[in-house]
């Protein structure tokens, strides 16, 4: 349960990136930062 709140907060903030990597980047970043 942690984990997909986890999942559905990073995709609503990189929701306006145009790029996958940045996304990925951004994603990687703050998966880092909340655990």
């Amino acid at each position: 349960e942690g984990i997909n709140n986890k999942l559905k907060l990073i995709k609503r903030r990189g929701y306006g990136l145009r790029n996958f990597r940045n996304f990925w980047v951004r994603s990687m970043l703050s998966w880092h930062l909340v655990c």
